[in-house]
């Protein structure tokens, strides 16, 4: 008999196959169900009230959880969600801020400290162009997303922003010079309005030149598991690492482009497929400890750098690790 388990993620083309039951991974009868990024609390809150037995989460917030001693989930080397954060910087050109060194001395806006995107963010801004999260003055609605206490450096200057003003509207009335944004780009930038703009003209550009630098594609969110689970049934877990890595495979990059006609509505679509493969050699979508340990362990230093974990934690303790990665 099969083994009853539950599981919520976001639907992508990643994922699609495990959503409608195409695969179903080996002795597991699997109830998925999809959720929508509009709500940034459904993984953390799901899983941590034992609603789900598995569940797609922010990276940043299963390691600083692990750091604080609660060892109630495990992780698998699935990375759902990976991502440059480059196009996630936005400034009010009245400000003067051109470029990231124009950053050093200025209000910086984000909701949270935690996340992963801002860890991202904080991170290339000072490995890739010298700008130190102490050098920036931040403003936040609050610490933590899922609020989790958090001993930060004494160095960083933080003020602390009422809920009721989002950080758009600030910076648009030059109340703070820049934002940090991880989800949907501001609804007034969408809006064509001209007070608030990218910070990089060309984010593309910029994040093709992290790429090279630093040789990693970012990653936003694992799959964890519940512990109990694991320690129970430790087979789940090359069941469920087996069934996201055919999940994946279902619809390659490689195939996207290739047939006459456009399965979706990117005009450009054939040239972002050339140019991905062109510049990932291959998927970049790959699964496994083996096959990212520089995006885990260079995230792991980042949170460590900006006080959010502390030195203990191994990356061996953070992932199931004794999975046959063939399938990855």
């Amino acid at each position: 008999m099969s083994l009853p388990l539950s599981m919520s993620c976001l639907p992508s083309d990643r994922t699609y196959p495990l959503l409608d039951g195409e695969i179903r991974p080996a002795g597991i009868d699997l109830n998925v169900l999809a959720f929508g990024d509009d709500d940034p609390y459904w993984s953390w809150r799901k899983t941590r009230n034992h609603l789900f037995d598995i569940s797609e989460m922010s990276i940043s917030n299963y390691l600083i959880q692990l750091d604080q001693g609660n060892t109630d989930l495990v992780a698998l080397p699935v990375f759902l969600s990976r991502g440059f954060r480059h196009a996630n910087l936005f400034v009010n050109p009245a400000s003067g801020i051109e470029k990231p060194e124009d950053l050093r001395g200025r209000k910086v806006g984000m909701s949270f400290y935690d996340p992963t995107t801002p860890v991202w963010v904080r991170g290339f801004l000072q490995h890739q162009y010298g700008v130190a999260p102490s050098e920036i003055h931040w403003h936040l609605h609050e610490l933590s997303l899922k609020g989790m206490h958090i001993d930060l450096p004494t160095d960083l200057r933080i003020r602390f922003l009422s809920r009721k003003d989002p950080l758009e509207q600030l910076l648009v009335h030059g109340e703070i010079d820049a934002l940090i944004n991880a989800g949907q780009p501001p609804k007034l930038f969408q809006a064509g309005d001209p007070r608030i703009a990218s910070l990089f003209d060309d984010f593309h550009r910029e994040e093709l030149r992290f790429h090279e630098q630093f040789k990693l594609f970012p990653i936003i969110h694992t799959v964890a598991m519940k512990r109990e689970i694991h320690d129970r049934h430790p087979w789940v877990a090359q069941s469920l690492y087996d069934a996201f890595c055919k999940a994946k495979q279902v619809a390659p990059l490689s195939r996207m482009a290739v047939d006459g006609h456009l399965k979706y509505s990117l005009p450009l679509l054939h040239a972002y497929v050339e140019e991905t493969l062109d510049v990932f050699g291959g998927d970049p979508w790959v699964y496994g400890v083996a096959r990212n340990r520089g995006e885990i362990e260079t995230l792991m230093r980042y949170c460590r750098e900006q006080g959010l974990i502390g030195s203990g934690m191994t990356l061996e303790q953070a992932f199931v690790s004794d999975l046959n990665e063939v399938l990855s």
